[in-house]
């Protein structure tokens, strides 16, 4: 039997310290792209294609990522802007924001922050019927999304193992 182990992990990419902070991948339109901030406090977002940091040469911050959003959180997802009313094209929304209290919506377009939903998330989840944006900022973080629940950011899903023990999440 051949060895069949796993390659080494390799450096396939440097993104440069002054281009972004905490880059994160997400699919988009058939396309890997990272998505950054210029400082910890995600005031300005930097969106690149991997493709470009793989060639090694000058990379171009997006300005414009068409009629998507790009959910940014554990998970990170693409969506069609079309059926989100409330959620703007070019935007990027912070699942795992700075400002715990609302998810915020950042515009590539113009680089301004604004709500991304209603529903203080911080103490309870969003009361019901639950917007398309809250399922989609749920769908970022597995742990609540895999037990039917909507996300909230103090709450943590708890679930009975056996009498008298419990554990975290699924």
């Amino acid at each position: 039997m051949e060895d069949e182990s796993l390659p080494l992990p390799r450096t396939i990419a440097t993104i440069p310290g002054e281009l972004m902070r905490m880059p994160q991948l997400v699919e988009c339109n058939s396309e890997i792209l990272v998505v950054g901030s210029t400082d910890v406090y995600r005031s300005q977002l930097v969106v690149v294609r991997l493709a470009e940091l793989l060639q090694g040469g000058p990379t171009v911050p997006l300005t414009s990522i068409g009629d998507h959003c790009l959910f940014i959180g554990k998970r990170s997802l693409a969506v069609s802007s079309k059926g989100l009313p409330s959620v703007a094209a070019d935007s990027i929304i912070l699942c795992d924001s700075i400002n715990d209290i609302h998810q915020m919506q950042y515009n590539l377009s113009d680089n301004t922050m604004s709500l991304a939903c209603d529903g203080d998330i911080l103490h309870s989840p969003p009361p019901s019927p639950h917007s398309i944006v809250h399922h989609l900022i749920t769908c970022c973080f597995p742990y609540f999304w895999n037990k039917g629940l909507i996300y909230c950011s103090r709450t943590k899903p708890r679930w009975g193992l056996k009498k008298g023990k419990w554990r975290l999440g699924a």
